[in-house]
């Protein structure tokens, strides 16, 4: 069951090799993460033991990077829990290690990856339901930092590296809140002000026949739970999170902006991408979105519930019941003030599916951004950008 693609110069040979993670040693699935070393001939060959990196356990992504500034690329693998009463407690489980779904950091030592979770305060507990990792220097001391968004109840982390070998987690000295289930984020600099912002996705429709019908934000009663057990504040829907600077002796601090800039809501979002996408000199946004089937629709859930259908259907016909979430992706057109057009259809861009993975790379030469979306159950779609003509289309 593959997951997350990295592609990075591994073994620092001046070709890029690809990195697969995925699921293993749960129920019957036995995958490993994958390494395939570039031979430079158009050939590669799998070599993820040899470097330390097969990892088996429920592996989401992997971000290749020099955290230590030694000349290699070091390695964050994100991982993502899987549901059981284990996960649902106070925050002090995050120190408790998992051997499956905890986060890990590996250091590249001479080519091969060694474990430096724990000496590098790294969290890697069953809490995590990593779905993005994200590195940039965000605090501006010359070494990167790293974002990681977490599913779910746990918190995401922002991790300040120390330019000595270690992490500091302090999410909550520079983000007042956060989405409640964090999937896709990135980093960018959206006002030019030479500073890292940041984006993170969530599940809130924009569409208000659909909003009114999906199970929303946390009761009041389990938020306040949530808070007693040391959890941060956290909403249900997208994030801006603008990068005010960073005060004397202190860490940066962010204000979030995402309804004031247009972006708070896309739906069952997955993938977003921060970057200048009409060569206009502003970094605009990309978000894909839907579900093949909608599991939170307050109608779905009324009618499961009674006792005559569930005795009477078998769990198929039940599942084909659920509502069908296929969505238009959307495009952001970046206006210089800290808000966003949507320009989706303008852009051609509005592709209506189930799209998830996304990547930004100038295919063709030509000096802007093209684009590659994965979509669920439908070919892949790539996009040629013709900003020279008619922006991104």
């Amino acid at each position: 069951w593959k997951t997350g693609v990295s592609m990075a110069d591994v073994n620092g040979d001046g070709w890029l090799d690809i990195y697969v993670c995925q699921v293993g040693n749960y129920k019957n699935l036995q995958g490993r993460n994958e390494l395939f070393i570039n031979n430079g001939d158009g050939t590669f060959r799998e070599m993820a033991r040899e470097f330390g990196l097969d990892f088996r356990g429920f592996s989401q992504q992997a971000a290749f990077f020099d955290y230590d500034l030694d000349g290699d690329l070091d390695c964050y693998l994100l991982n993502h829990s899987v549901h059981s009463p284990e996960n649902y407690g106070p925050s002090e489980l995050r120190e408790r290690t998992d051997s499956l779904s905890g986060d890990r950091l590996l250091r590249n030592d001479d080519g091969r990856f060694v474990d430096v979770t724990a000496e590098a305060g790294i969290y890697s507990s069953r809490l995590g339901f990593g779905l993005a990792v994200r590195v940039g220097d965000i605090d501006d001391n010359g070494c990167p930092d790293l974002y990681i968004s977490n599913d779910f109840h746990e918190n995401d982390y922002l991790y300040y590296n120390q330019c000595d070998g270690t992490f500091r987690e302090d999410l909550a000295a520079s983000v007042d809140y956060t989405s409640t289930f964090s999937m896709g984020s990135d980093l960018a600099d959206l006002d030019n002000d030479g500073r890292l912002d940041l984006m993170t996705l969530d599940m809130k429709p924009e569409a208000e026949p659909i909003l009114k019908a999906s199970v929303g934000a946390d009761p009041y009663d389990i938020y306040e739970f949530k808070l007693r057990f040391g959890y941060h504040y956290q909403y249900p829907r997208n994030m801006l999170q603008w990068n005010r600077g960073k005060p004397a002796g202190g860490e940066p601090q962010f204000s979030e902006i995402g309804q004031y800039a247009g972006l708070a809501a896309t739906d069952w979002s997955w993938s977003v991408l921060l970057d200048d996408l009409d060569n206009d000199g502003w970094s605009d946004v990309y978000v894909t979105n839907g579900i093949w089937r909608r599991p939170n629709d307050l109608d779905y859930l009324k009618y499961i519930s009674n006792a005559g259908i569930q005795s009477s259907a078998s769990d198929l016909e039940l599942l084909q019941q659920m509502p069908i979430g296929e969505i238009a992706n959307y495009a952001y057109r970046n206006r210089g003030d800290q808000t966003f057009e949507d320009v989706s259809a303008e852009w051609g861009l509005d592709l209506t599916g189930c799209s998830q993975g996304a990547a930004l790379a100038d295919l063709d030469g030509d000096g802007d951004l093209d684009l590659a979306v994965n979509n669920l159950n439908a070919e892949a779609a790539i996009y040629r950008n013709r900003s020279e003509l008619d922006p991104a289309r």
